[in-house]
């Protein structure tokens, strides 16, 4: 059972990164048409990312209860805003803590 747990943990680093490589698309892309904004290599590789995410969330939830999921969920955003603000550069927010402590504070509640 723990291993369901470990890919929890492995789907949100993922969703997180599928998020970060389609950011990094739309930047790179904005000025393309709208057929190339899609068939760019960082785009493709985040919605491929995307679908192995949903295959092994299937997985995941044939093996842990779903209220153990929001955690594994809400985990991805504390993720996605340390890497936007690594390799992208971005300026991380007091509202944007502040939300990100919001959702992972309400994730916790909600499982116990």
């Amino acid at each position: 059972m723990i291993h369901f747990y470990a890919l929890g943990v492995l789907v949100s680093i993922l969703v997180a990164l599928s998020q970060l490589l389609l950011k990094i698309g739309a930047i790179r892309n904005s000025e393309k048409s709208f057929i190339k904004q899609y068939l760019s290599l960082p785009v493709f590789v985040g919605y491929v990312l995307l679908f192995i995410v949903l295959v092994v969330n299937v997985y995941i939830y044939s093996g842990i209860q779903l209220r153990y999921s929001t955690i594994f969920m809400s985990f991805s955003y504390p993720i996605v805003v340390v890497l936007s603000s690594t390799v992208l550069r971005e300026k991380i927010s007091r509202q944007m803590t502040f939300g990100v402590i919001l959702i992972c504070l309400g994730a916790i509640i909600f499982i116990l």
